[in-house]
């Protein structure tokens, strides 16, 4: 090849290099901002929770940013329980390390539940409660304080039954031991009152204090004639 060819073809081959370097950014880009549906917690979700479209909500966003763990199909979400001692904050992806099927969650927890209850976690941090009192069988009354235009506290749900007590490191308390630091406490509560107690979380301050001990007669209902409901509803 003659010299003065050398430089034409380098003054063809640049520019040939800027539009394929240029074309290649472009799907790079494209692709990496490639944008689809996922699901995010509406609210803090505790271990056992059993998630239903309350407790979901749907945002678009790049996929790109998704992980292979992130679960993104309603079907792969609704239905199934939070991992016990797991905690998916308000906003958070549903990862398939923090979920379980009812056949994963069969332990001693579940054979206390009866017909029309499931297990509800709640963090100590997250309630106001005299951890001293606390033992594995008692009945509790939950309270929801919520300040909007004014402080309004009352019951919430009457009749709700601990069936565990955990410490830091996961391990089941057979009732408060002061050696040991509580962590969450595991609740029987009805079905229906998981999404009321979710939203309460979220726009108040839930507080415990111990039932009537005549309550094991005695079925629990939500208080639903209270003011505080209209701020759930």
């Amino acid at each position: 090849m003659s010299k003065k060819k050398k430089p034409l073809l380098m003054l063809l081959l640049i520019p040939l290099c800027m539009i394929l370097t240029m074309a290649g950014a472009y799907l790079y880009c494209d692709r990496k901002l490639e944008m689809g549906d996922v699901y995010i917690a509406r609210y803090d979700l505790s271990g056992r929770t059993l998630i239903s479209d309350d407790e979901i909500e749907k945002v678009r966003m790049p996929l790109a940013y998704l992980g292979d763990e992130v679960r993104r199909n309603r079907e792969d979400i609704v239905g199934r329980y939070v991992k016990i001692n797991t905690l998916i904050p308000k906003g958070s992806f549903f990862y398939e390390g923090a979920l379980d099927d009812i056949e994963d969650m069969k332990d001693s927890i579940d054979a206390q539940l009866k017909e029309g209850e499931v297990s509800y976690d709640i963090y100590v941090n997250d309630i106001r409660v005299n951890q001293a009192y606390l033992v594995k069988g008692l009945y509790v009354d939950i309270y929801l304080t919520i300040s909007k235009e004014r402080v309004l506290s009352d019951l919430l749900i009457n009749n709700i039954r601990i069936i565990g007590l955990y410490d830091v490191k996961h391990n089941e308390m057979k009732d408060y031991d002061r050696e040991a630091i509580l962590e969450s406490i595991c609740l029987a509560v009805p079905k229906e009152s998981v999404a009321y107690l979710n939203k309460a979380r979220a726009i108040g301050t839930l507080s415990i204090t111990v039932g009537d001990s005549t309550y094991e007669d005695v079925k629990s209902v939500l208080n639903r004639g209270s003011a505080i409901f209209e701020y759930l509803d």
